[in-house]
């Protein structure tokens, strides 16, 4: 696992005894891919079966699914689970662990060179830790908001390293299912182009076919 992952994995806050084992699991298997399967497998039957009334578990196995489908080179289950984990965050307000998995997102998105998706979701990473570090400043926590800051300044270098990043590549295939943390963006496989059109409040309305593109 390279070191930024790494570092936003062990960042999770809120982890119980039973999160903090199944975690260190997911490392070690992260070294042995031909395991990743059987691990993936488990975890599913895990959150099926799960006792856990209140879900505390949930948001963070499905962050672990994340890492193991993003292993795995599987772009689609990668986002699907993330964004799972992300919703759930949000739903308990564990604020620092949303932000961290917008940051995952960012990381996502870039590697598909979606770099629109990979700044909006960097963005929003930011402006959690900002809200996260005045909250603590207003209540005297300075160390807290210090170690925000410190999140915030890595996600700006991360920002910039998108901005400057080439441009992004277009697919060849409009079927593909797109994956995000915000129920608002907006997904079109084409924009319409029209070279003419007139209307008017007594004239005939009249448009010429769009042009594909």
């Amino acid at each position: 696992m390279e070191r930024e992952l790494k570092g936003i994995l062990q960042s999770l806050t809120n982890k119980s005894d039973i999160v903090s084992r199944v975690e260190n699991e997911l490392c070690d298997i992260l070294e042995k891919p031909q395991e990743l399967a059987a691990f993936i497998d488990r975890l599913k039957a895990e959150i099926r079966l799960s006792s856990d009334p209140q879900g505390l578990h949930s948001p963070f196995y499905y962050f672990f699914l994340a890492i193991a489908f993003r292993k795995l080179t599987d772009r689609k289950q990668t986002k699907e689970a993330l964004a799972r984990a992300i919703h759930t965050f949000r739903i308990k307000e564990q604020s620092l662990n949303e932000a961290l998995g917008e940051w995952f997102f960012a990381k996502i998105h870039l590697e598909a060179e979606d770099n629109i998706r990979a700044e909006r979701a960097c963005e929003k990473a930011i402006g959690i830790m900002v809200q996260l570090a005045r909250g603590k400043k207003d209540r005297g926590h300075y160390r807290n908001a210090g170690e925000y800051a410190k999140y915030q300044e890595q996600l700006e270098i991360l920002l910039r390293s998108i901005k400057i990043s080439p441009p992004i590549k277009v697919k060849e295939n409009r079927h593909e299912t797109h994956s995000s943390t915000d129920e608002n963006y907006l997904v079109l496989p084409w924009l319409p182009v029209y070279e003419a059109v007139q209307a008017g409040p007594i004239g005939p309305i009249w448009v010429q076919p769009p042009i594909d593109s």
